[in-house]
């Protein structure tokens, strides 16, 4: 067997068929949970917003146009903690 076969190989029978399971379980998780999920995701954006005011009306950041906020699949399974937020500020003509 070759090397390319192998991992082919590997592919298929280890790593498609853990995918599959896990992307199973995280929606048997995700619709079990979703109010507790969905709850502590606005909380936890609500924060970051009264964040962003408070340093906006200390003029340490400018205002906002928009906020992208997102966390990785890790996060709901209680794994991760982690999340990533972007944001875009006005024109400086707008500030």
């Amino acid at each position: 067997m070759t090397k390319k076969e192998a991992l082919k190989h590997i592919k298929k029978e280890y790593c498609d068929k853990y995918f599959l399971q896990m992307d199973k379980e995280i929606e048997a998780f995700i619709a079990e949970n979703e109010k507790k999920l969905m709850s502590e995701f606005v909380e936890n954006f609500r924060s970051l917003c009264l964040k962003i005011k408070e340093m906006q009306a200390e003029g340490l950041t400018p205002k906002i146009a928009y906020i992208t906020y997102s966390f990785g699949i890790d996060n709901i399974n209680g794994t991760s903690q982690e999340y990533q937020v972007q944001a875009s500020f006005r024109d400086k003509q707008d500030i």
